[in-house]
């Protein structure tokens, strides 16, 4: 999950080169979303891990995947530069759009339907 957090957001170097604006960080949250969706499933259907584990994947994870936001997004910038494209960004913005995203969906189970679920 890590990996694939890694790779992910180098997807986002052409959509930044070429796209500006609303559509961009609609494409980033989309993307962002169905990686935190994938990964609240994965980590909800291993019934081996502990507690412990649930924790360390929670805050190890989503560190991962804002941290290669950053460095993407500043990537981006950088060949931007390099090659005159005016469309720059920025990268705490863009890694504020997907981590929000991709933690969206631990928050809805964690506080909507858990809550909802023990209830009744």
């Amino acid at each position: 999950m890590i990996v694939g957090n890694v790779l992910v957001p180098l997807i986002f170097i052409p959509l930044m080169l070429a796209l500006e604006g609303w559509f961009l960080y609609a494409l980033i949250t989309l993307t962002g979303f169905g990686m935190g969706l994938l990964f609240e499933i994965l980590t909800r259907s291993i019934a081996s891990l502990g507690q412990h584990h649930h924790i360390l994947l929670g805050m190890l994870v989503p560190l991962c995947a804002i941290v290669g936001v950053l460095f993407i997004a500043g990537f981006a910038n950088d060949i931007a530069s390099g090659f005159g494209i005016g469309s720059t960004h920025s990268p705490q913005l863009v890694a504020a759009a997907y981590a929000l995203a991709f933690l969206a969906p631990y928050a809805h189970y964690r506080f909507v339907l858990r809550k909802r679920h023990y209830l009744g």
